[in-house]
Formats: structure tokens, sequence, C-alpha cells
């Protein structure tokens, strides 16, 4: 039975294929005759077939164009009905379509166009409804969960710009359009407020467009996210979802910088107010690398372009001398202003309470092991009149130290390799930073000569300030300063700060030998009248004066104890 099957199946395959060669040949045949033999023997048929032909032909044409106008009153009709998921879904198929027949004539072409612009026109007036109803863009954080709703329709309409703008058959949402329709109604506002001569567009009052930005990335960023995140749901366009989010910044920056250029303008010439752009410039760039590092670390890719790009501005050949001419004013003057204050030499810190989140004890023992030895004895006075606590640290040397911070902040914003060079070719922050360094010890070192003896105030306090050698050898080992000695024109064999700490170490030393020299003094006078007893003598203790002697002898060792342990500490460190 088997075999008569396969016999069988056998015989249908070679007949089938005996019957598609002989259809094949008649074909041929036909074609031939209807090209050569037919035209000549009968021209009525021949006729026949070509009117066949142009009558199928406008049929299908016909068709096609009876399916375009019903596209077309469709996505009309959609539009009316505001149905916008639908309209969406048409939109798709009628980009889709085919219209081969209907191509090649310009009528096709400017229909197509004309209900395009008309789709375009609705969708970008749709967008801004729905943008006002929800008030975007935001002011504050918002819950999104509140407008979801509202939410799905902008997606759709967006979706639909994205297809219209494209053309493409393969319906591609391009990512440079989706970031320009959610960022037009925030140019829009921008431009509105700080472009349009109202009171806000004022170039006394930089603070309020940065302001204005920062408030916009961190009450919009989520709606953002959110939106790219539905567009680009696919796995292999997860990469948009966060480019999306720092293109949006990346425009927000380009406002920015527009407007920093025009204020840049008109304050140039007032020295005042460009300082005032400079600092608000340093805290924008501040804030903004603290937004991007902490509230979207896992979200948006910091780019080497996104910080610093305000800060650029002031690095241009126009700009960048008066700019280090105004940081070398203010630090100049500060300086001064530290070291003639009333409170100069006041400690910094009364209490444990004075310090937030810092466990000082350690530090000093970290940076000064000598403060640690003195604070072990804070109950003990030197001379009566100085007593040595805890936290003895002066108001002037540790403003010195965030001065030096801030001087440091306000260059490390700058991160383009470029611009850092920029600096570096100065010596701004090294050699400017040195120059300060030395100036203070200077004016120490001045205020120290004034002094009669190692027991007058501030000598003990100016002490406890040249523990900036200890921070400086800190700084060695930052990354800000070590990028400085290592791209900058000068190679620093050592620390940039070896040299300037050498100073204030070897400053601490001598100061430490003017008070070992005078507790030798003192100690000596003070055993003077000891000295002059006779102690041999069987009746000393008949003479009146021994036992006031005594007194005083035993109080000046009391008093001397705690000198001779900060000596020991000075042993010890130096």
């Amino acid at each position: 039975m088997r075999e008569n099957l396969q016999t069988l199946k056998n015989d249908i395959l070679n007949l089938n294929s005996e019957y598609s060669s002989r259809c094949e040949a008649v074909f041929r045949t036909l074609t031939k005759g209807f090209g050569k033999g037919w035209r000549n023997e009968d021209s009525v048929l021949y006729e026949k077939f070509v009117r066949l032909s142009q009558i199928q032909e406008r049929l299908d044409r016909s068709r096609e164009i009876s399916v375009f106008m019903n596209s077309i009153k469709e996505v009309k009709r959609l539009m009316d009905s505001k149905e916008h998921e639908t309209l969406f879904a048409e939109l798709s198929k009628f980009l889709c379509n085919k219209f081969s027949s209907l191509e090649p004539y310009d009528d096709y072409n400017t229909e197509v166009d004309k209900i395009l612009g008309e789709v375009r026109h609705y969708v970008s007036v749709s967008l801004q409804t729905f943008f006002d109803a929800i008030n975007f863009p935001f002011e504050r954080d918002i819950d999104l969960r509140s407008i979801a709703s509202t939410i799905r329709q902008i997606i759709i309409l967006i979706k639909s710009a994205c297809i219209i703008e494209s053309k493409s058959k393969n319906l591609i949402i391009n990512r440079e359009k989706v970031v320009n329709l959610l960022f037009t109604p925030l140019k829009k506002r921008f431009y509105f407020h700080f472009y349009s001569g109202r009171k806000t567009d004022d170039a006394s009052k930089p603070e309020w467009f940065f302001t204005q930005i920062l408030t916009w990335i961190n009450a919009n960023m989520e709606f953002i996210e959110c939106i790219s995140q539905e567009i680009y749901i696919e796995k292999a366009v997860l990469l948009h979802q966060k480019a999306v989010a720092n293109d949006f910044i990346d425009q927000l920056l380009s406002l920015i910088t527009g407007k920093v250029r025009i204020t840049l303008k008109k304050v140039t010439d007032e020295r005042l107010l460009y300082s005032h752009l400079i600092d608000e410039a340093i805290a924008f760039e501040t804030d903004l690398h603290g937004i991007i590092l902490i509230s979207f670390h896992c979200k948006i890719k910091e780019s080497p372009l996104m910080i610093g790009r305000v800060l650029s501005i002031f690095c241009e050949d126009s700009y960048i001398n008066q700019w280090l001419l105004l940081e070398q004013d203010c630090c100049t003057s500060a300086v001064e202003n530290l070291l003639t204050c009333q409170d100069k030499w006041r400690n910094r810190y009364m209490d444990s309470s004075d310090i937030d989140l810092v466990d000082y004890s350690k530090f000093i023992l970290q940076f000064f092991p000598l403060n640690f030895l003195i604070f072990r004895f804070m109950t003990h006075k030197i001379s009566h009149k100085i007593s040595v606590n805890l936290y003895r640290v002066s108001e002037c040397t540790d403003q010195f130290i965030l001065l030096l911070e801030y001087l440091t902040a306000r260059y490390r914003w700058i991160e383009s390799v470029k611009l850092q060079t920029r600096f570096l070719e100065l010596q701004v922050v090294i050699v400017y930073m040195i120059l300060l360094l030395d100036d203070f010890r200077l004016r120490l070192v001045q205020i120290l000569q004034e002094l009669t003896s190692p027991w007058e105030e501030p000598f003990i306090q100016i002490l406890n300030s040249l523990y900036i050698a200890y921070t400086l050898d800190m700084w060695n080992d930052v990354d800000v300063f070590i990028r400085i000695q290592t791209k900058g024109k000068h190679i620093y064999g050592r620390g940039v700060f070896d040299e300037v700490a050498h100073m204030y170490k070897h400053l601490w030393q001598q100061r430490c030998n003017d008070m070992a020299c005078a507790f030798y003094q003192q100690t000596k006078a003070q055993l003077g009248r000891y000295e002059k007893l006779n102690w041999l003598d069987i009746n000393i203790f008949n003479n009146k004066n021994i036992f006031s002697v005594l007194k005083s002898l035993g109080i000046s060792l009391l008093d001397s104890e705690g000198v001779l342990l900060l000596l020991t500490a000075l042993t010890i460190t130096g």
C-alpha cells in the first residue's frame, strides 16, 4: 500500500512539473504572437487588449485615489473629534500606504503637504493646550500620577508630530524633535521674562535667570524622563531615554549662556555688576553639579560639556583678564580685613556645639599634633593671662583657610581641558594662592615681632594658626592641585605647596624656640629668690621670708607645669 502511495505521489509531482512547463511555453507563444503576429493579423484584438490594460490602470488609480481621499477625510474627522490615539494610528497607516500610481502627479504631493500641514498645526495647538492645562513648565515638584491621562495625550501628540516631520515609512521618532517640542514652552517663557525689557530683564539681577533655569531643571526633569520612557519603550532605543534628558538640559544651558553673553556686554564696564555676575555664575555651576550628581546620577550621564559651560564664557580673551584682576583685588582685600578685624584672634570654636558634624580633636591631632597635647592641659594657665583650652583656632586663620578653599572652588568647575590650560598658563590657582599664603605668613611674622614676650596675646594664637602648614601638606594630594601640577607649563618635582608649607613650619619652629628660651629665663628668674637662701643653715626655718618664698615657688612651679609639658610637646613635634 505504501509503495502504491509513493508511486502515485511521484506521478503527481511529475505531472505538475509538466503542466507548469507547458503553461510557460503557451505563455511565451502568446506573448510572441501578441507582439508580432496579432498586431498585424488581428489589430482589433490588439486594440481591445490595450484598451483593457488602460482601463485596468485607471481602475487601480481610482482605487488608490479613493483610499487616499478616505484617509484624508478620516484624519480630518479624528482631528475634529480629538481622538488622538486613533489619529496617530490613522496617520501611521496613511504614511505607510504606498500610493505608487499617484506619486508622479503634482496634485497628489500638494494634497499630502496640505493635510500634513493641517495635522502639524493641530498637534502644535493641542500640545500647547495640554501644556497650559497642567501649567507646564512646572515651577515646583508635581505628582505625575495626578496628570497621568494628560501625559498620555501629550505623548501621543508628540509621537504624531515626530512621524509627520520625518515622513518616514519606518515611523522614526526623532529625538531632536521630541526635545524641541518639550523645550519650546520653556524657551518662550524665558524670552518673555528676560528678553522683553520687563522688570525681570535686569542686568543687575543675574540671579533671577540663573535661579529660573535651576528651578526648571529640578521641577521638570521627572516629567521629561516620563515622556521619553513612554516614547522610547523598546529596548533597541533605551539609549534615547537618557539622551532626551541630556539634550533637554543642554537646551536650557544654551538659553543661559546666551543670556550671560548679552548681560556681559552690559556690565563689562561696571566692576561691581561684573563681579556679581561672576559670583552668580559660579554659584550656578556649583548648584548644577549638585543636581546632576545627586538627583540624577543614575539617569543622566554627565556630559563633560555640561558642567563649566557658563564659566567658559568668562575664560574668553575678552573677559579673562578682567576676571583675574577682580579675583586678585578681592583676595588681597580679604586678607587685609582678616588681619585688621577686631575679633581676629578670637577662638573660632568656643565649644563643641559650634562645630557642625566635625570631630575637631581628630582634625587637630591629624594636622597639628601639638594642639592635642595642649588640649590635655586645658585647666592650666600660662602667665595667668592666656587660657589654653579646646578648639583654640583663631578666627582670622580659619577664615583664611576658607578663603583659599573658596578661591579653588571658583576654579574647579571649569572642566574643559582647554579652559583649564588657560588658568594654568596664567598660574592663577598655584602662584596666586602661594602669594596669598606667603603674604599671610609675613603678616603673622610682623605681628609676632611687635610682641615683647611669648606670653602676650596673640603669640599662642599665632602658633595655633601655623597648622596651615599641615593643611597644605594635605592639599598636595587633592585631585585639583595634582591636575594643576601635571598639566601646567611648570611641572613641580614636589608637591605644589611644599615650599610655602616648609616656610610655615620653619616659622613655627622658630617661635617654639622663642617660647623655650622665654620659659628658661622666666624659670631662672623665679628661682633667684630660692637660690639666695642659705639652705644649709640649721636656723633656716626661723627666717620669716622662707614660707613666702616657698609659697611663691610652689605657685610658680604649678604654673610652669603646663608650660613644661607644652615645651615637651614642642620637642616631640618639632
